[in-house]
């Protein structure tokens, strides 16, 4: 017995040092990588993205993509892309609801489509994680949709909004600028041209938003 504990002294203070080390590093475990989809068929409240996409990447994401659709930009999808802490919003391919007739439609057109309010338009994300926290990020994404008590509103309640996320506002906006400033310009014309009887009357049609998103 005495020998037994003689063994237990000498095992502990031989490993003593080593033991501390041990005990002072904690061991290294790799990051758990996953890949998970994001998918709704009501659209993201333009206010409520924006908020999210200034906090900057969702939380433990690396790499995500896909479409998007805002509840203000009804024409076309907006494609998403995220790598890191850049993401970038550019403009997707036309929804077929706003674009051709039901009975035109592909036949891989998901059958949910033809029937739904408002057509194939949705959201569709793919994801790769780092330790990422599914669930959590599913109901972050989730909180940036618009209600349902939003969705009865309808589209044209929704163009009442303010868009800051849709890449047709930026155009939007510049083509209001460019727009005011043709104005501007155009009023010096008139003056300098008042009595000019052979002044071309043809004025260029203000370019569509749509074909600029």
């Amino acid at each position: 017995e005495e020998g037994s504990e003689e063994d237990g002294d000498s095992t502990g203070s031989e490993g003593g040092e080593g033991g501390s080390e041990e005990e002072g590093s904690e061991e290294w475990v790799p990051p758990a990588m996953s890949r998970f989809t994001f998918f709704a068929r009501r659209p993201f409240h333009p206010g409520r993205l924006h908020k999210l996409l200034k906090r900057g990447r969702l939380d433990g994401v690396v790499r995500s993509c896909g479409i998007i659709w805002v509840a203000t930009h009804p024409e076309d999808a907006i494609s998403w892309s995220q790598v890191g802490n850049a993401l970038d919003l550019s403009p997707g391919e036309p929804w077929l609801h706003a674009t051709l007739p039901v009975d035109q439609w592909p036949v891989a057109v998901p059958a949910w489509a033809s029937a739904a309010e408002h057509g194939d338009r949705r959201i569709e994300l793919g994801m790769v994680g780092m330790d990422a926290d599914e669930e959590a990020v599913r109901a972050e994404l989730r909180r940036a949709l618009v209600t349902r008590a939003e969705f009865e509103l309808g589209a044209e309640a929704w163009q009442e909004w303010e868009d800051k996320v849709s890449p047709s506002s930026a155009a939007q906006r510049k083509q209001r600028d460019d727009s005011t400033s043709d104005d501007d310009q155009s009023a010096e014309d008139d003056q300098s041209a008042e009595d000019d009887q052979s002044a071309d009357d043809d004025v260029a049609p203000a370019v569509d938003p749509k074909l600029l998103a």
